[in-house]
């Protein structure tokens, strides 16, 4: 894996460096001073608390909460709710 080299008492210490998730900003919901995401599996919603950075380019980095790789909610439904049935659309990952 890649690392970062940062200077340290003794010399030169590497530390390896955490992969970078971004994902749509309209993925993302902020309520209360926390941020969530609609995750989809196995064709049903669980919501999921993340530590989301600022937006970029109509993006957001995830700071912690999403490994990445996840099927997010990105609309559809208004009213999004825990164990929703929902369907994928063709050609949309």
């Amino acid at each position: 894996p890649a690392t970062r080299r940062e200077p340290g008492a003794g010399g030169v210490v590497a530390e390896p460096l955490r992969p970078v998730v971004r994902v749509p900003a309209a993925a993302v919901h902020d309520s209360g001073g926390v941020s969530t995401v609609w995750i989809v599996r196995d064709g049903q919603l669980a919501r999921r608390v993340i530590s989301a950075g600022p937006v970029s380019a109509g993006f957001r980095e995830v700071r912690s909460g999403l490994s990445g790789g996840e099927q997010l909610l990105l609309g559809g439904t208004e009213k999004p709710r825990e164990g929703m049935r929902v369907k994928i659309q063709s050609g949309v990952r």
